[in-house]
């Protein structure tokens, strides 16, 4: 009983406290700063945004529930993240499931929105990479795949976004000058697609156990330390847009069969030579 009690009083403090707050004031008596304007777009007679279908939008897009976070720069950003995936996103979503594959234009348009870049940050240093909208935040981030998540289907949201979102982060913060020029631009304006591949039929989740290699060699394939090429021996396994990236973060071996996860490197290579006129291949450090 004495549990139940302390459980009850504890919500009831809860509750005064989210009461409190919402008046304008904290419990100390201390008063906060003026919320931003209200994500809802709305007048005070209809303040919530979208759909009145209970739980069907977040708690923040109704102006009764008003955030600090919350700028009228994200309630651009989320108007067009709307309107671009109610109008040529859903309607086609389930036709694209039955053809097996997602439109090029779609991609095109998802970087023109800003929903590619605002996947893997949007990177500021990425030649024609538009810069980064006013306001900018990870709330961005959020609100993009938030509002994609709205098209109902998971194959179209991964396949727009999963593996750019895993496979380009590594290009973007450890790659080189080059590797941005010729990897990270076109997949960020929808030309070019990557893939993360990691995963292995004997090290799912055992990164530290993968089996591919990469041996340093020269061009007649003789083991060179210092040779300009790698020889690529493995198998990967359940590779994320794998099906039709130009371009994959490798995960590899350089060090023994017992280094471990100390033995374990990424290697950018380009396989189908879709995009680009030569072979892209370059270690991410």
């Amino acid at each position: 009983m004495a549990g139940e009690k302390k459980r009850s009083a504890s919500y009831l403090d809860l509750q005064i406290w989210v009461y409190i707050s919402k008046r304008g004031q904290l419990r100390d008596g201390a008063s906060f700063a003026p919320l931003s304007p209200a994500m809802s777009d709305d007048d005070e007679e209809n303040p919530q945004f979208g759909s009145a279908t209970p739980w069907s939008e977040p708690t923040w897009y109704n102006s009764s529930n008003p955030t600090p976070y919350y700028t009228k720069h994200h309630i651009a950003f989320r108007a067009k993240m709307r309107a671009w995936v109610d109008k040529e996103v859903t309607p086609f979503a389930a036709q694209w499931e039955t053809d097996g594959e997602i439109p090029p234009a779609v991609f095109k348009r998802a970087a023109e929105v800003g929903l590619l870049p605002a996947t893997v940050n949007w990177p500021d240093d990425i030649p024609g990479v538009p810069p980064r909208p006013e306001g900018y935040d990870g709330f961005f981030s959020l609100i993009a795949f938030d509002e994609l998540a709205r098209c109902a289907n998971g194959g179209v949201v991964w396949g727009v976004t999963g593996g750019l979102g895993i496979g380009l982060p590594p290009v973007v913060h450890f790659g080189s000058d080059e590797l941005k020029t010729r990897v990270a631009a076109p997949c960020l304006r929808g030309e070019a697609f990557i893939a993360l591949a990691v995963s292995e039929p004997t090290a799912g989740s055992d990164v530290a156990n993968i089996k591919t290699t990469a041996v340093s060699c020269c061009a007649d394939g003789t083991a060179d330390d210092d040779g300009e090429f790698y020889v690529v021996n493995g198998l990967k396994k359940w590779i994320t847009c794998g099906m039709f990236a130009d371009f994959f973060t490798v995960a590899v071996r350089t060090g023994g069969k017992e280094s471990g996860f100390g033995g374990v490197e990424l290697l950018l290579v380009s396989p189908t030579q879709r995009s680009l006129p030569e072979p892209v291949c370059g270690f991410l450090k």
